[in-house]
Parts: C-alpha cells; sequence; structure tokens
C-alpha cells in the first residue's frame, strides 16, 4: 500500500495521515493478523476453539526529552498530535467505535489495543538513572496538559480496551500501584475506561525489587490489584498472589474484580465463540547497502539521499548519548549536495529528533523543522512552516470598572525591542513596581 499526503498552504494534512494509519492497522490485522503478535502484541489461546488477539500498542508517551531510546515508537512530543494519532490507531486495531458520549452496549472487537504507558515515561537509562527506579515529579497542571491527554483520547474517543501503566513513579508513587491513576482517572466518571489495566513487563516484581515501595512481595501484589490493576505481565502475582490473600492482605474480591475485566474483554473478541482464526506468517524486511553516492549523485537528475539512526543508538533500555548524526553521515550530506545537480532531498529516518545544523546555510538541502522542549537556541521554531489554522493576536482594553495599570512607573526605564514589540526587564521594573502595575486579565480556550 502506498500513500502521498495532501499539503494546503505547506502544511500536511494531519487527518489524512490518521486516517491512512487506522487503514493500515485494520488491514495488518484483517489479512496478516499473526503481524501484530509482534512487536507489542499477545496471542491468546483457548483450547484450540478460538485465537484473538491483545495489541498492546500504540506508544502514546509524550516525546519529553529528544534522546529518550523510546521516542521513535511515539508520534512526537505535541498532545494535541499524539491524542488524535491515538484515536486512529485504537480504532483502526479494534475496529469502528461507536462515538464518544454515545450510550451503547460494548461491541465485539476484531483485536483488541493497549494505550502504553502511563504516565510521565520518556527514560531508559541515563547517567545511571534507569527506568525502573526513576520517580518522575511532575504537577497537576504538567499531567493534565502534557502527559494524560493522549491516554484520555485513547479511552474516551478511540474506546482502547486497555491501559499499561509504566514502570515510572509518579510523584513518589509508582504508577503500578497508583489507585488516582488507575482508578480515580482510568475508570472515573471523565474517561470510563471499559476493559482492563496491564503492567508493563515486570513492573510489579519492580515496584519491590528495585523501587522497594512496600515491604513485601505479599504486599507488593496486594497493593498493585487494589490500586485497579488487573493483569501482570510477568509471574509475580502467580507466585506471591495466594500468599497474600492468605495473609489477609487483599481478599478473592480483589482477585475476581481483575477477573471479570480480563474476561469480558476476551469475551469481546470471541474467544468464547467456537470460531477459530487462522495464522500468517511473513519474512521480515531486509535493507540494501548505499553505493559510491557521491559519484552517483554528480552523474544523476535527482538524488534522495536517506539517513538517520537505528537500533544500535537508541531503543527500549536505550538512550541516546549525542543528537548528532552518527558515524560520517554528515561529511556523507555535505559531499553529496555539493555534486549534485539540483538541491538534493534529505530523509531522516530517525525514531527522534537530530542535530542538523550542519545543514541550516547549504542551499541544497531543504528546511529543517525543530523541538518543541527544546530551550535553548533553535534553527527554527517548533512547528516553522506548519499550522492546523491561522491565528491573530491583539491587546483588549478592560471594561469600566477595571482598572488600568499606572505605566507612569515606567517612566526614566529603558525600553528593550524585540521583533518590533517593545517592553521592560521585570529586574528594572522592580518587586514594588510589578505589584503595582498588576491588573486582572481573563483567558478563554
Amino acid at each position: 500500500m502506498s500513500y502521498s499526503p495532501s499539503w494546503n498552504d505547506h502544511a500536511p494534512s494531519w487527518q489524512h495521515l490518521l486516517a491512512v494509519r487506522s487503514l493500515i492497522a485494520t488491514e495488518i490485522c484483517c489479512v496478516l493478523p499473526w503481524q501484530c503478535h509482534r512487536p507489542g502484541g499477545q496471542a491468546l489461546y483457548n483450547l484450540g476453539q478460538a485465537e484473538g488477539l491483545t495489541i498492546w500498542s500504540p506508544n502514546v508517551n509524550i516525546f519529553r526529552d529528544p534522546r529518550w531510546g523510546r521516542g521513535q515508537e511515539t508520534p512526537g512530543e505535541d498532545p494535541a498530535v499524539a491524542s488524535k494519532y491515538a484515536v486512529a490507531f485504537v480504532r483502526g486495531i479494534q475496529g469502528s467505535s461507536t462515538p464518544a458520549g454515545a450510550a451503547a452496549a460494548p461491541q465485539p472487537l476484531q483485536a483488541f489495543a493497549c494505550c502504553k504507558h502511563a504516565t510521565a515515561y520518556d527514560l531508559e537509562d541515563w547517567n545511571g538513572v534507569a527506568r525502573y527506579d526513576f520517580d518522575a515529579r511532575v504537577t497537576l497542571q504538567d499531567l493534565v496538559d502534557t502527559f494524560n491527554p493522549p491516554f484520555q483520547s485513547c479511552v474516551v474517543d478511540g474506546k482502547a480496551s486497555c491501559v499499561m501503566c509504566a514502570y515510572t513513579g509518579i510523584n513518589g508513587v509508582p504508577a503500578c500501584a497508583s489507585s488516582d491513576l488507575l482508578t480515580k482517572t482510568f475508570r472515573g466518571a471523565c474517561w470510563g475506561l471499559d476493559g482492563y489495566v496491564s503492567s508493563d513487563c515486570d513492573a510489579v516484581a519492580i515496584m519491590h525489587d528495585a523501587q522497594r515501595y512496600v515491604p513485601t512481595p505479599e504486599d507488593t501484589v496486594a497493593v498493585a490489584l487494589k490500586a485497579g490493576l488487573d493483569l501482570n505481565c510477568g509471574t509475580y502475582t502467580q507466585e506471591h498472589g495466594m500468599a497474600a490473600i492468605q495473609q489477609g492482605k487483599m481478599t478473592e474480591k480483589d482477585v475476581d474484580k481483575a477477573l471479570t475485566n480480563l474476561f469480558a474483554v476476551r469475551m469481546r473478541l470471541g474467544h468464547f465463540d467456537g470460531d477459530p482464526r487462522g495464522n500468517a506468517l511473513s519474512a521480515p524486511c531486509g535493507y540494501a547497502a548505499m553505493g559510491q553516492a557521491a559519484a552517483l549523485a554528480s552523474s544523476s537528475e535527482y538524488v534522495f539521499l536517506f539517513m538517520g539512526l537505528s537500533q544500535d543508538q537508541d531503543k527500549e533500555g536505550m538512550d541516546r548519548t549525542s543528537l548528532l548524526l552518527l558515524g560520517k553521515q554528515q561529511s556523507l550530506i555535505t559531499a553529496v549536495a555539493s555534486v549534485a545537480k539540483r538541491p538534493v532531498i534529505l530523509v531522516l529516518l530517525t525514531g527522534g529528533p537530530v542535530d542538523i545544523t550542519f545543514a541550516q546555510s547549504n542551499p541544497k538541502i531543504g528546511t529543517i523543522l525543530n523541538y518543541r522542549f527544546y530551550r535553548g537556541k533553535t534553527i527554527y521554531k517548533f512547528k516553522y512552516g506548519l499550522s492546523y489554522s491561522k491565528f491573530s493576536r491583539q491587546l483588549v482594553t478592560g471594561g469600566k470598572n477595571q482598572l488600568a495599570p499606572n505605566t507612569s512607573l515606567l517612566s526614566g526605564l529603558s525600553a528593550m525591542t524585540k521583533d518590533a514589540t517593545s517592553y521592560y526587564h521585570v529586574n528594572d521594573i522592580g518587586v514594588d513596581g510589578c505589584e503595582q502595575l498588576k491588573f486582572p486579565a481573563e483567558v478563554e480556550v
């Protein structure tokens, strides 16, 4: 299948791209169902009667740090884009969903999606700090505005059947032990998850062995299930669950609640309908090596350069140590561009952003986009050249009862100018001056 995205005023049609993503996901599961098994997929088997798929995808974590090894799995650092992507992915995997807000009985599933890894997870192993015992200190605003929206869209709009909790601790509480996250948020009135909550693999064991959150293995299993976890990826609950019940740390009712959520999803997959499904196997894709690129470029009418990173630089369990293109790629790009008849088309195959400052002033290399969260000097601002709409801005004066700030306090101060806008530095105004210049404002979005 091939698809060419459309552009409107130099901006890609994200709705079209997401629609194709949904279509591709649907075709993968319908034509090659076993393809969905790995990565991120699990096949469930019921005594030869039926086989359905649980897809532990999509990864909708926010790509907060460009060095993150798993950023390549995500749609990026923008919560709005990640949310739209999440909905399209889930609907493509599971099949058409009841529109958000509509009251209807749970629908059968062609497969089911699991949105991961909730939440605030974007670190593998950096300077001795590993994901297994990292505690993310996150404000409520950052959770609501940045990290949680893709998961909320998965559940509310995509009707995802599963959410996976991360290894990460969140403000001192492991994600898979947080009732605020697993029960109040996922299953609360606002989200209303109709499915199950899974841990990341061995996350429950890690809560005890690495994070030391509670004293014993039995305490660990109990706190996870009582918080709202339904499925442990691993063997820890099997090994310590019975002892936890015998010691009174949890009850059979806690186990029944998890089983109910798990078997309800299996029923929607048709595991008990006596309707066997077949398998299809395929060989992995290969790739070809590049020849004498500079020599070929000098005699070619058009040149496409495919550069980037591989799984040797960043992946699950491995963060990057540099944002530069590795090896001789920069030299190769420059050499090819210098002898090409026309400006080259540079395609970067990377899971995350790379620093290609060297290409900025080269007239034979195309434009460069930048990264949302970077606070230093940028080549181009985040989304430079792209927009989803048109915006205007202006200052609006207050009503009759609003007191205008006393701008006479600024007399004698030197104004600074940037982009035709004049402003004053707060250090020059001083604390007392700032207090007197305050005025009420109401912002609506």
